[in-house]
């Protein structure tokens, strides 16, 4: 769901004040991502999806980033929030390694 916060200040090494400030403003049982300046919030996943970010996540865990089988040697984790670039965009992915 697109919130319609567009930041005013096009600066390119930074997001806008106004686009940071509701993007600590969005209440927990929901997600919050800045892409290309711009917030988008959604509600936070319902089982389904969970679940199958977390099976998945047991399967890849094992051999990535235990070792077991597997290359090893990464770290696997469940929703986090990531930093990307200089301004910078914060996405929430279900599993990320």
């Amino acid at each position: 769901m697109r919130t319609g916060v567009l930041p005013r200040n096009l600066d390119p090494a930074r997001n806008a004040p106004e686009v940071e400030a509701a993007f600590e403003a969005v209440p927990p049982e929901h997600v919050a991502e800045i892409l290309d300046r711009e917030l988008f919030t959604f509600p936070r996943p319902v089982r389904p999806p969970t679940r199958s970010a977390s099976r998945l996540g047991m399967k890849l865990g094992s051999a990535f980033d235990l070792g077991d089988g597997g290359p090893g040697g990464w770290v696997l984790l469940n929703g986090p929030e990531l930093h990307r670039g200089s301004r910078p965009d914060k996405v929430v992915p279900d599993l990320a390694g």
